[in-house]
């Protein structure tokens, strides 16, 4: 077998759930699929039952995953819940995106309100001619392209995150904007 041959072959499982997506898509005849796949009836319905154990097992694993995100005041990325719950970060990782719980913004970077949606990130500054480091941490306006806030910091923890989210808190009081409904967005999904 070649090997572009190979890489068309789909597991078994896939295959189910292929079928299984186009019977509740289309109501295709399940019969023929099989038939045509070479599947058996018994582990077409063996991967339903399976796949109802999984995703009630996805959802208790989820919510746990959210309680910790939730505890954290939204700090925490997917491989930091996964440490405190001794979870695979990789399940931890799926499950979070499977329910889209932490990508509101949804990679749509152009926004036309201002305030309303803010990005963040932290940049290592290196300096002494290689020997030290300092971190600096921003937050922008998604809508202008202005900085709204920066925090310079010799440490790499999560007083860099409070001080900065307290200074964009002081920014906002001391231009009469409204915290309210603001999504604040980093690409480690906290």
């Amino acid at each position: 077998m070649e090997s572009s041959e190979k890489e068309l072959k789909l597991r078994k499982v896939d295959r189910y759930r292929i079928i299984d997506n186009l019977n509740k898509k289309d109501k295709i005849n399940i019969s023929r699929l099989l038939k045509f796949n070479n599947l058996s009836r018994s582990g077409y319905y063996r991967y339903l039952k399976e796949k109802e154990i999984r995703d009630k097992k996805d959802i208790k694993d989820f919510n746990l995953i959210k309680a910790v995100y939730d505890k954290s005041k939204g700090i925490y990325g997917y491989r930091k819940i996964a440490m405190e719950l001794n979870m695979n970060h990789k399940l931890a990782n799926r499950l979070l995106r499977k329910n889209k719980a932490l990508n509101l913004l949804n990679r749509e970077f152009k926004q036309t309100t201002p305030y309303r949606f803010l990005s963040t990130d932290i940049t290592y500054i290196n300096y002494e001619k290689g020997n030290k480091w300092a971190y600096l941490s921003v937050i922008k306006d998604i809508a202008s392209g202005e900085i709204l806030i920066y925090h310079l910091s010799l440490k790499m923890n999560l007083n860099i995150v409070f001080k900065s989210l307290n200074k964009l808190e002081k920014y906002f009081k001391e231009n009469n904007l409204n915290l309210k409904n603001i999504l604040l967005h980093s690409d480690q999904g906290f």
